[in-house]
């Protein structure tokens, strides 16, 4: 009984625990009532919010988006959040349901085990063991009830949450969120209509502006249209102008163009028929204002040449007076001037002549002839280049289409017996060469190196011959360098064969200039000098004047206006007269100052570009002064911008107004040359040896002592009181340049005499080796690389006829299976020529040192594929036209280029300098080429390097502070 009594007190205890846990689930199912009635307060809340969201008339598009999606958040949290966690509360309670009933089940069995373990010890009443078995039973009989139960209830409520429908403040709060979407739809759709009214507005203001613009343009051609008509009404009556009618039929041909020259003594009326832009007006009565106006096109009008020295007599003009009747309300006549029988002569022109004081203008006109000077004035005004004559817009417009149609050259026909095959680009050179030479005026071919200028030379002077313009009597004179008169030569026989070719040079010049022997320079069609000769030669060559054209090679040369060279070629041409063709063959025609450009003009379109005084007040001195501001540090202001702007102006009104006579085009244009490899150019700063170093530093302390004011503390502006000392000081500057380039080279390149005291007798430095020399060293490093097999070729250009005999000669010890040639100013044409045959075909010879003023022109090196700048030079350009030696048509590999430069000496502050004068000339080249280009350079006769060219004589002004940054040496 003992037993018994235990087990039913230990299955009334489990039921006190269910009870307990039954009482547990109804408290948390109590505290769950009042979150439910906070979730409907929220609900309330959100409702209430966008209730006054719709309501609000002042909302914009915008902020309804963003409060509908803030609200719709908001709702959907409250309600479908809410009841989800609902029925995951119930499942949570029936999971725990279940699991206290599979623990009473445990129980259960447990006890019954117990209660079998201990009958087995020991007898058992069987109604004991009876009533646990059925209490068991029962037990287990309630645990399966309570599960069906909980399985059945969690399917209820799932049921019901699936099924519940929406509650009355979600439906309400649906509702309003549609109310509030069709708003913001309305509100979109009004906003678009006022879009599509506004725009509508601007294009009726638009269309009424251009209306009141087209109406406006009508009215002025009505009234030009009548004054024509009224003029020529005018004009059919006059008995003059019939009789001109009748014999010349000049209203037949009116020309387009008439020139009105107005003062306060006459008015004259010039109509002239032709082609711009050589056009030709009336001066020299008395002091002019000009003016032209547009008349309108007429078909059929012939071309005429220049007229740069046709005359207008006076009998014309007075037999036309006293024809002219007296009650004539316009007081004019036409006259008619008819060509004379001179073959070549210009056609007719015709003028209409006011008779308007005339007496008075007869007057002045009796103290000379009246004279038709060039076309020059006209293109001046046309450009933009003078404003003594007014142009009418119209004018203008016919002009400059006139004058730009010119670069793109007419449809000239190649000559038949040319036997080269020209690219497109060139064909349009020649085209365009022989256009200007059509119009009577002078061209500037200024094709980057390598793209054959010389062959659309020739093209032109094979053109020439043709038509006329050149042969025996009449020559083509061609001017170049030394160095490239052997070249041209032989291109003329290669590619142009019937022209009959003679070198005008050496000491027989002179007598083959009188010999009427064939193949003597009296037969043939064009004559080969140097600049040096025909300097020398001036007066000889003016007294023939037998040239109908000239062409200047490398035309840099004369860029200088008051050297010998350039004032000789000027007044070869004025001899020849206007009508000889003249042509300028450059690569850049701007170096280190914009006056070059204005020396190349004056030979090419005399007084074009105006007086030399006035090109530099005008273009020059502004945009220099501009260039040197921008290069100042610090420099920073609103007057600093307003001449940054000025300057731009300046050089895009001097680009356009030299683009009709100058034409360029760059090898980087892939269209020009496709097939032109790649060019790299790497820059390789090297240190100087300690003795080097050391000598540099003495060498330029020595120089500034003799260089320097006499106080020795020079300010910042010193005063230049005459131009004795001005010279001498510049002589020495630029004497101590030098020698520090050339020590920058290596000791062995400066002549013993320049060092200073204490080093004469040191032999370490008079010591040839490379290792004296950073920059020789590192030039052997570069050769060793370059000729390993397979082996390239290498140029090596240099200023200074003593480092190119070191440089030759460390090649040659240094290489011995390596065969090093020399080319500079010192050979023969027969020595240069066999020079560049030998390293071309000659497999051994793979080095070529060069002096920069005679190997940097009017060679074609393509065997090389590196190029090495052993100095600098003052002109950028001369080094560009050194490289384009190797980097031209017909290289097949990459070129390299290589400039070394010494760290912390002149040579490293010389880079800015020359960056600043290739942008100057970039710049001022810019509006003429067709493409962006790099400055590109010319080269003239070959000189020792001694010869100061202008940027470098500019170093002579500089103060003491300047010229002591300028040489110190950096540590």
């Amino acid at each position: 009984m003992t037993q018994s009594a235990s087990a039913e007190l230990q299955l009334q205890q489990q039921q006190q625990q269910r009870q307990q846990q039954q009482q547990h689930h109804h408290r948390q199912h109590q505290q769950q009532q009042p979150q439910q009635q906070h979730r409907g307060e929220r609900i309330a809340a959100a409702s209430h919010s966008i209730g006054l969201a719709a309501a609000s008339p002042c909302i914009q598009p915008k902020k309804p988006k963003w409060r509908i999606r803030n609200l719709t958040h908001e709702v959907e949290l409250c309600l479908g959040n809410a009841e989800l966690k609902r029925a995951k509360l119930e499942h949570q309670r029936l999971e725990e349901a279940r699991s206290f009933a599979d623990q009473d089940a445990r129980r259960v069995r447990a006890d019954l085990g117990s209660a079998l373990s201990v009958h087995g010890r020991g007898p058992l009443q069987g109604e004991t063991l009876a009533e646990m078995c059925k209490l068991a039973e029962r037990q287990d009989a309630s645990a399966s009830c309570a599960w069906a139960a909980g399985q059945d209830t969690e399917r209820e409520l799932r049921r019901q949450v699936v099924a519940m429908p929406p509650g009355p403040e979600l439906v309400s709060a649906s509702e309003e969120l549609r109310a509030v979407h069709a708003e913001l739809g309305s509100l979109q759709r009004e906003a678009a209509k006022t879009q599509r009214q506004l725009e509508g507005a601007r294009n009726a203001v638009r269309a009424n502006r251009d209306l009141h613009l087209a109406l406006a343009k009508q009215a002025e051609c009505a009234r030009q249209l009548a004054a024509v008509k009224s003029r020529l009404k005018c004009f059919q009556s006059d008995p003059v102008l019939t009789e001109l009618v009748r014999a010349e039929g000049i209203l037949e041909d009116v020309p387009p163009v008439v020139v009105h020259v107005k003062a306060s003594k006459e008015l004259v009326h010039l109509a002239r028929a032709g082609q711009l832009p050589d056009l030709g007006v009336i001066s020299g009565l008395v002091e002019a204002e000009w003016a032209l106006s547009f008349v309108g096109a007429v078909d059929g009008v012939e071309e005429v040449g220049n007229v740069a020295e046709l005359t207008l007599p006076l009998a014309p003009i007075l037999k036309a007076l006293e024809a002219c009747p007296p009650g004539n309300a316009r007081d004019e006549v036409v006259l008619a001037l008819t060509p004379s029988s001179d073959e070549g002569a210009p056609p007719t022109r015709y003028f209409a002549v006011r008779a308007m004081a005339m007496r008075q203008m007869l007057q002045h006109a009796s103290q000379g002839p009246v004279c038709v000077p060039s076309c020059i004035e006209l293109l001046r005004v046309a450009m933009g280049l003078s404003q003594k004559v007014r142009l009418q817009r119209t004018v203008r417009e016919v002009l400059d289409s006139a004058l730009r149609a010119k670069r793109s050259g007419q449809s000239q026909a190649v000559p038949a017996n040319l036997t080269a095959q020209l690219r497109n680009y060139q064909l349009q050179g020649f085209q365009w060469l022989a256009s200007n030479a059509r119009n009577g005026v002078g061209s500037i071919l200024a094709d980057d190196m390598g793209l054959g200028k010389t062959l659309q030379t020739i093209t032109l002077l094979q053109h020439l011959r043709e038509i006329g313009r050149i042969g025996p009597g009449k020559h083509a004179l061609v001017v170049a360098p030394f160095s490239v008169l052997s070249c041209w030569h032989r291109e003329i026989l290669r590619w142009a064969p019937d022209l009959r070719c003679h070198v005008y040079h050496g000491k027989q010049r002179s007598a083959q200039l009188v010999s009427d022997e064939d193949g003597g320079a009296s037969s043939a069609d064009v004559l080969l000098t140097t600049y040096g000769t025909m300097q020398v030669d001036e007066e000889k060559l003016c007294a023939d004047s037998k040239f109908a054209c000239i062409v200047l090679d490398e035309s840099q040369v004369i860029k200088n206006p008051r050297s010998l060279t350039s004032k000789a070629a000027k007044n070869l041409a004025k001899a020849c007269g206007s009508s000889c063709v003249r042509v300028a063959l450059s690569g850049t025609p701007i170096e280190n100052r914009l006056l070059e450009l204005h020396s190349l003009f004056e030979f090419l379109n005399p007084g074009f570009l105006g007086s030399r005084e006035d090109f530099a007040s005008t273009f020059e001195k502004p945009i220099q002064k501009v260039a040197n501001t921008s290069s100042s540090e610090g420099q920073v202001s609103a007057s600093a911008g307003r001449n940054k702007l000025l300057g731009s102006e300046l050089l895009g009104r001097l680009g356009r107004a030299i683009a009709p006579f100058m034409l360029r085009r760059m090898k980087s244009d892939r269209s020009i040359a496709p097939e032109l490899p790649e060019k790299l150019e790497l820059q390789h700063f090297v240190e100087l040896a300690p003795e080097q170093r050391r000598l540099y530093a003495a060498l330029a302390e020595l120089g500034l002592k003799r260089v320097l004011a006499p106080s020795g503390e020079g300010g910042e502006e010193q005063p230049r009181t005459t131009a004795l000392s001005r010279s001498q000081r510049a002589a020495s500057v630029l004497g101590l340049l030098h020698k520090l380039q050339q020590l920058c080279n290596h000791p062995a390149a400066l002549p013993a005499h320049h060092w200073p005291e204490g080093f004469e007798s040191t032999q370490q430095l008079a010591s040839k080796a490379a290792s004296q020399s950073g920059k020789a060293a590192r030039l052997l490093e570069l050769l060793s690389e370059i000729l390993e097999p397979p082996r390239e070729k290498v140029l090596i250009f240099t200023q200074y006829l003593c480092t190119l005999e070191y440089l030759a000669g460390l090649v040659e010890s240094s290489f011995a299976e390596v065969k090093a040639v020399r080319f500079h100013g010192g050979l023969s044409g027969a020595e240069r020529d066999s020079a560049a045959a030998s390293f071309s075909s000659d497999p051994s010879c793979a080095v070529m040192v060069l002096s920069l003023q005679a190997g940097g022109v009017g060679l074609s090196l393509t065997a090389a594929t590196h190029v090495v700048h052993f100095d600098r030079c003052w002109n950028p350009a001369k080094e560009s036209q050194a490289t384009d030696r190797a980097h031209r048509i017909g290289q097949r590999g990459t070129v390299v280029v290589h400039r070394l430069t010494t760290s912390g000496t002149l040579e490293e502050r010389l880079c800015a300098v020359l960056a600043g004068k290739k942008a100057l000339a970039t710049a001022a080249l810019a509006p003429v080429s067709d493409f962006a280009a790099e400055d590109k350079a010319e080269a003239g006769e070959a000189h020792s390097g001694t010869e100061p060219v202008d940027a470098a004589r500019a170093i002579a002004d500089f103060s003491d502070k300047q010229l002591r940054e300028l040489f110190r040496l950096s540590p």
